[in-house]
C-alpha cells in the first residue's frame, strides 16, 4: 500500500507536494497550502500564507492608477501637484486593496514592510484620497516603525529656475523651524539629513539646476528630485498613516512654495532672517499655526512661542 513520503503512514488519499511527492493529508496541511488563485502547491507560510510565488508577485506589487484631476482647492489653497510615498512595517492582506485605491505599491529595502505610492494628486479631492487609502490601511491594520518615513513630492514643473532657487533658499533658511516639526529620531536619520550647503551657497552659485543634480537625495529636502522627478522631495517626516498628519504636511507645504516662489533672494532673508514667526503664521494660516504650536512646543520654545 502506497505511504506517505514523510511521514511513512499508509492513508486512503495522498496528495503530490509541490515537487510531486506523495504525502498524506496531515502532512500537506502541516507545511503546504493551495494557492487560493490557481490552486497550485506552495509551502506554507510562504509570502501571504495563501499564494504560490507566481502569483503572489503577480498581484502584490502595481503601479498607481491615473488619478482624475480636480478644480477644487478649498484646502490646499492651491493647483500645483503633490505626491506621497508612505513607508510601513507591516501590510497585512495588502492585496485586498488592488482596485480600491489609485495608490500603487512596490517593496523598499529600506523596511519590513511594503511602500505605497500615490499617483500624481492635485487639489482638495487628492486629499480626499489620501484620507480614503489611510482608512483603507488602518482598517487592514497596517503599521509602521521608526524605520518608516512619509515623503512628500512638491510639482516644479511649472517653476522658473529662479522660482526654484527661491525656494531651495527659503527651505534652507527654515530648515531648523521643519526640523523641529517632525520625530526626534529623524533628525539624524541617514535617509533625511541636513543639507551639507548652506543659504549663501545657493545664493553664489551660477547655474542653479546644476547645482541641484549634483545634490545627495538623502537630505531633508531633496533638491535632486528636480531632474528626476521634476519635484522637490520633503523626506523628514516620521512614518505615519494618520490622514491629518499626513494633509497637514502636504497643505503647510504647498502653501510654503506658494508663498516664497516669487520672492527674491533678499525679500527671503526679510521675512525668515528678521521676523520668521510672523512670516511663517502668516504662511500656514491660523488652523496650520495651531497644530504644529502644539507640535513644536515638545521640541523647541524658538517660533510658535
Amino acid at each position: 500500500m502506497p505511504q506517505c513520503e514523510q511521514c511513512r503512514n499508509q492513508p486512503d488519499d495522498l496528495y503530490p507536494n509541490p515537487w510531486g511527492a506523495l504525502i498524506c493529508s496531515t502532512c500537506f496541511q502541516a507545511r503546504y497550502i493551495h494557492c487560493v488563485d490557481c490552486g497550485a502547491a506552495g509551502y506554507r507560510g510562504e509570502y501571504d500564507g495563501l499564494r504560490c510565488t507566481s502569483c503572489y508577485h503577480r498581484l502584490a506589487y502595481w503601479h498607481p492608477r491615473e488619478f482624475p484631476f480636480a478644480t477644487t482647492t478649498k484646502k490646499t489653497t492651491t493647483a500645483r501637484c503633490f505626491g506621497i510615498e508612505l513607508e510601513t512595517s507591516s501590510c497585512p492582506e495588502h492585496i485586498s486593496l488592488r482596485g480600491k485605491t489609485y495608490f500603487g505599491v512596490k517593496e523598499d529595502g529600506s523596511i519590513d514592510g511594503l511602500e505605497f505610492y500615490s499617483p500624481i494628486l492635485r487639489g482638495d479631492k487628492g486629499l480626499a484620497e489620501v484620507r480614503k487609502f489611510c482608512r483603507l490601511a488602518k482598517k487592514n491594520d497596517f503599521k509602521v516603525n521608526e524605520d518608516c518615513g512619509f515623503h512628500l513630492h512638491i510639482d516644479m514643473r511649472d517653476t522658473t529656475e529662479k522660482q526654484r532657487r527661491s525656494i531651495a533658499y527659503a527651505y534652507r533658511l527654515t530648515f531648523d523651524m521643519w526640523q523641529q516639526l517632525v520625530a526626534e529620531e529623524r533628525w539624524e536619520n541617514c535617509f533625511c539629513q541636513e543639507p551639507e550647503y548652506t543659504a549663501e551657497d545657493i545664493k553664489r552659485v551660477d547655474d542653479f539646476n546644476h547645482f541641484a543634480r549634483n545634490q545627495d537625495r538623502y537630505e531633508f529636502v531633496n533638491i535632486r528630485a528636480l531632474h528626476t522627478h521634476s519635484t522637490y522631495e520633503l523626506r523628514g517626516y516620521q512614518g505615519t498613516l494618520d490622514s491629518r498628519e499626513i494633509c497637514n504636511w502636504i497643505k503647510a507645504h504647498l502653501r510654503f512654495v506658494e508663498a516664497v516662489k516669487d520672492k527674491t533672494l533678499e525679500e527671503l532673508d526679510g521675512m525668515f532672517k528678521r521676523r520668521p514667526k510672523k512670516a511663517i503664521r502668516k504662511i500656514l494660516g491660523a488652523a496650520l499655526s495651531n497644530y504644529y504650536s502644539k507640535q513644536w512646543r515638545k521640541n523647541s520654545d524658538l517660533i510658535f512661542a
